[in-house]
């Protein structure tokens, strides 16, 4: 029993961590990496909020109208500012009374004017009079929801609508529910605000005339960060624990987000970062490495370390065509090498005759130190090896058999020169000349 609570209590000396920290904090972090909470700070979207932020505050201030489409690729943030949005438009509008309605609908899940409807009248807390109706048809429930919408004044409760995968909206038939909201925005009659979230850059093409016509033709565009800077401002702010968070060791909050600082300065982690910014400038990338750091925290280990950064970056972004270079012979390892050596003269295609070539010029060189014997093998045999490199499409013939002799029919390799070096540090039984032949350009 004795053994058990002293489990329980583990705690770091120094500043005094308990389970229940460590466990607050990987939930905080989990729900940022995930998207199920966001982080304070909009980083590169300042101007979208602050456009979006005076739209929505004059509807709720003045009475004024309005529709405008938030549109940008998946992952930019454009939930996130609306999340940020709403929220603190509660805080100053909501927080001691109600002065204004939040209707949230979802292209996905609302997949036609019915099920949007529905939920609309649900969320604007008229379900108990909807009951009374005689009918539930679609036209019956419109009318209502119309009614309710439309006999306000300017200064009655203004409504935020907000329409997550905006163009599944647009599939609905003849686009009904597009066109009342939008018709009541432009009327203003009852102060409303109309927000489409797409990342469909042509979404106002797939509206229809009339739809269009009510349309304010309004759009904020939201970007992925275009620099390094910001895309590591992103990520770094996902891991980091806001410091005015209460219930927890201040001490260890503070101790933590200097750890993830210290983490990012490494650099083997600004390589990592490097690399995925040059395939994607999407943070989510990125964010998915973190997970399983993030979820390895415990007392005993209550900060993430670089390595475990680098183990998962290393597991979801295996190269396959390296791994596969794992497992070649010799031969095949020298063969695909001299095809490197070509491509570093940009000579793109070549026959056997050219890698053969190549091959043997690095043998006659090492001969002198009593190796070149020991990897050396005739064409016949190099032959059977290259061509089991076309088997398993390392290497791509770019010409027809026909009546050309195999010894000079064009191929390619289909690796790049990091790919070549990297498979040939990492292959297990390459000897220390072969290696250095393979990596001479590193």
């Amino acid at each position: 029993m004795l053994q058990d609570t002293n489990i329980n209590m583990l705690q770091d000396t120094h500043l005094n961590i308990n389970r229940k920290d460590v466990n607050y904090i990987k939930k905080i972090i989990l729900n940022n990496l995930t998207g199920k909470s966001y982080s304070n700070k909009l980083i590169g979207l300042e101007d979208q909020y602050n456009t979006l932020y005076d739209i929505c505050k004059k509807t709720i201030q003045t009475g004024e109208s309005n529709s405008t489409l938030l549109i940008g690729n998946r992952g930019c943030g454009k939930t996130m500012i609306i999340n940020k949005l709403l929220d603190n438009l509660n805080k100053e509008f909501n927080e001691e009374k109600q002065t204004f309605l939040t209707v949230r609908l979802n292209g996905l899940v609302q997949s036609d004017d019915r099920l949007a409807l529905k939920e609309m009248i649900y969320q604007l807390s008229q379900e108990e009079a909807m009951e009374n109706l005689n009918s539930t048809s679609f036209s019956e429930i419109l009318s209502y929801l119309l009614n309710v919408l439309s006999i306000g004044t300017k200064t009655s409760k203004p409504v935020i609508i907000v329409l997550d995968e905006f163009d599944l909206f647009t599939q609905h038939n003849k686009q009904t529910l597009l066109y009342n909201l939008f018709d009541i925005a432009q009327s203003n009659q009852n102060p409303i605000v109309v927000i489409g979230l797409t990342c469909q850059l042509n979404v106002v093409e797939l509206l229809e005339k009339r739809v269009k016509s009510r349309y304010s033709h309004r759009q904020i565009l939201c970007f992925p960060p275009l620099e390094i800077e910001n895309f590591e401002k992103i990520i770094i702010n996902s891991l980091k624990i806001p410091e005015n968070i209460t219930n927890i060791n201040e001490n260890y909050v503070k101790t933590f987000n200097n750890e993830i600082d210290n983490i990012f300065k490494d650099e083997s982690m600004r390589l990592i970062i490097n690399r995925l910014f040059d395939i994607t400038n999407n943070p989510r990338n990125f964010l998915k490495i973190c997970l399983e750091p993030i979820y390895k925290l415990s007392i005993n280990e209550p900060y993430p370390k670089v390595n475990d950064f680098l183990d998962a970056y290393t597991r979801q972004y295996v190269d396959s065509k390296t791994e596969l270079l794992k497992g070649t012979s010799i031969l095949e390892l020298c063969l695909i090498i001299a095809m490197k050596c070509l491509l570093e003269k940009h000579i793109e295609l070549f026959n056997f005759e050219m890698i053969y070539n190549e091959y043997k010029k690095f043998v006659q060189k090492i001969e002198a130190t009593g190796n070149g014997r020991e990897i050396f093998f005739k064409k016949q045999v190099a032959m059977k090896a290259l061509e089991h490199l076309i088997a398993i499409e390392l290497v791509l013939p770019t010409e027809a058999s026909g009546k050309c002799p195999k010894e000079y029919r064009m191929m390619k390799v289909l690796l790049e020169p990091n790919q070549i070096t990297q498979a040939v540090l990492k292959h297990s039984e390459c000897p220390t000349s072969i290696k250095q032949w393979g990596t001479r350009w590193l």
